[in-house]
């Protein structure tokens, strides 16, 4: 999928993208709260946490990954194909879902994301390589 289908999808279905993504740190927020503060290390809130960390890292980085590519091909930031609103509501729940998590245990205690950062990156460099 090139990086203007994307935006296409992301345009014709914008309202749903935006539900969804303020879903994702309101469902880690509610598990937060079903087990109290730091004590999401049991087995399965652990892997829950860790899913939902990588699910809004993966979009924030397609979309990110997506208006690098069109930003180098020699698109512009203010182009209306750029779904801007988008991306700003997804860098949001991305730092809302890993406020929640943090909340709920120390990410120490998840494997796959020691460092939210470093995973951010991660996925950014693994899209960028092809």
């Amino acid at each position: 999928m090139m990086y203007d289908q994307l935006f296409q999808l992301l345009s014709a279905y914008r309202r749903g993208a935006i539900i969804l993504l303020a879903l994702i740190p309101t469902i880690t927020f509610g598990m937060s709260w079903i087990h109290g503060v730091y004590d999401g290390r049991s087995a399965p809130w652990r892997q829950l946490y860790a899913l939902a960390v990588h699910l809004v890292t993966l979009a924030l980085a397609t979309v990110v990954a997506a208006v690098a590519l069109h930003l180098y091909e020699g698109g512009g930031w203010s182009d209306p194909s750029v779904p801007r609103v988008v991306l700003y509501v997804l860098l949001g729940s991305w730092v809302l879902t890993l406020l929640t998590v943090k909340r709920a245990l120390d990410f120490r205690y998840i494997a796959t994301v020691r460092n939210p950062l470093v995973l951010l990156l991660g996925w950014l460099a693994g899209w960028t390589a092809g």
